[in-house]
């Protein structure tokens, strides 16, 4: 898993935001519930990564690398490669922090459009 961690962390949200469109309006408690669980699922993803970055934060160069530069489209010389720094690593921290703190926060104050704003959420 640790080979792919950076990509589970960029599509886990994808599930929770094909969900949602499938609940009827009318049902805003169930709209709230399933995008809370997909964040639920994300969470955990990043409590391994925290704790094995934390190891190796005086090695110099990127954590997590994966993918293969180049061999994606290979005619146009595109790839997919992910790693993170640093900074990198504290800037996913803060957004899984604010992501559950404006979650939590909007649970009882957004009242029209529900579905829409946890879809763009």
């Amino acid at each position: 898993m640790q080979n792919h961690i950076l990509s589970i962390i960029l599509f886990t949200p994808l599930p929770g935001r094909a969900c949602p469109p499938f609940v009827p309006k009318e049902n805003k408690d169930a709209v709230l519930w399933i995008r809370e669980h997909f964040r639920a699922r994300w969470l955990p993803h990043f409590v391994a990564p925290g704790a094995m970055f934390w190891a190796e934060r005086f090695q110099p160069g990127f954590k997590f690398i994966e993918g293969a530069p180049n061999t994606w489209i290979p005619t146009i010389g595109a790839g997919y490669y992910l790693g993170i720094d640093g900074i990198s690593f504290l800037l996913i921290m803060l957004t899984t922090l604010l992501g559950w703190i404006s979650i939590l926060s909007s649970w009882t104050a957004i009242e029209n459009r529900v579905k829409e704003y946890y879809i763009c959420f």
